[in-house]
């Protein structure tokens, strides 16, 4: 279910936000240049393991989780990342922990993005376990295809 409105817009009203996580429209260009590297790197024919081995790869594409999360996007024939607000209980960084597997996330775990379908039981598992703590408005870049220990989506942060 789409969550109704209403509530949404209590949601971004109660919903904080966090110092560096504001949209920098510069980043867009940066994020576009590491999707076409990933569409060329894949079209070598030549598996990551060996591009990276082979040099082909500019580095810089690994040192931003955003830029990393678009080349990868482009290697694997995907569409580009979409820009997305999402929802979270808690303070977060630039990726959550899965405590359960004792290891870190392909993003920040959040429980809503506005205007895409709710899964109610990651609702109703976050609400159980956080809702002590304050909401936070996440900006960022879906991560499809994974999700977080407890099914939930994960959102890479857009940084300042």
């Amino acid at each position: 279910m789409i969550m109704n409105e209403k509530k949404l817009e209590q949601l971004e009203q109660s919903a904080k936000t966090q110092d560096g996580n504001i949209f920098n429209a510069g980043q867009v260009s940066s994020l576009n240049e590491a999707y076409e590297m990933g569409v060329s790197a894949r079209k070598t024919g030549k598996s990551l393991k060996e591009l990276i081995w082979d040099g082909e790869i500019e580095g810089w594409v690994f040192e931003d989780r955003a830029s990393n999360l678009f080349f990868e996007a482009g290697f694997e024939g995907k569409n580009k990342p979409e820009f997305v607000t999402a929802f979270r209980f808690g303070q977060f960084n630039s990726k959550s922990y899965n405590f359960r597997d004792n290891r870190p996330e392909a993003g920040v775990s959040v429980f809503a993005i506005k205007g895409k379908p709710i899964d109610s039981t990651v609702l109703a598992t976050s609400e159980l376990f956080f809702s002590n703590k304050p909401i936070y408005k996440v900006l960022g870049w879906l991560v499809e295809g994974k999700w977080g220990s407890d099914g939930e989506p994960l959102v890479v942060p857009c940084e300042a």
